[in-house]
């Protein structure tokens, strides 16, 4: 089987582009996220809801206040019969504790079904609920 012939500037440019993009990613920070998991069997019960949430929202971070506190994405929260916005932040999360996100479930039945939702809780790896986290103070910046 004969190897194909691969210029040898075209080598350099493979290689150069390809060192320019492990150095670009690199160069940033990872996000500290809240330990997560799934909701124990023994949690809270689901809600039947009417309909879905809107797509999630675009979040603008703000400044890292640093360890220990943890990232939790916004969500939908259903709330008398509709939708609410509830904003990411910065948590300090209960000690041995994970956080459950939402889950939306479609059951589907005879007559049609039913979509469940499944609010997002903090649990201990044994299944108990934990207390909400605190949040974190956010460092202001002096932009100018």
């Amino acid at each position: 089987m004969k190897v194909p012939h691969i210029p040898t500037v075209l080598l350099v440019r493979w290689a150069s582009s390809s060192l320019a993009l492990l150095v670009l990613c690199g160069c940033g920070t990872e996000l500290r996220r809240a330990r997560v998991g799934s909701h124990p069997v023994n949690g809270s019960d689901p809600e039947v809801v009417d309909f879905p949430p809107p797509p999630a929202a675009v979040e603008e971070l703000p400044p890292d206040p640093g360890p220990p506190c943890v990232w939790v994405d916004g969500r939908w929260e259903y709330v008398g019969r509709r939708w609410e916005w509830h904003d990411g932040a910065y948590v300090q999360a209960p000690e041995s504790c994970y956080y459950a996100p939402p889950v939306m479930v479609w059951l589907p039945s005879e007559t049609g079904g039913e979509l469940y939702y499944l609010t997002g809780h903090w649990y201990t790896d044994a299944g108990a609920s934990c207390q909400a986290p605190k949040a974190c103070r956010v460092k202001e910046t002096n932009d100018g």
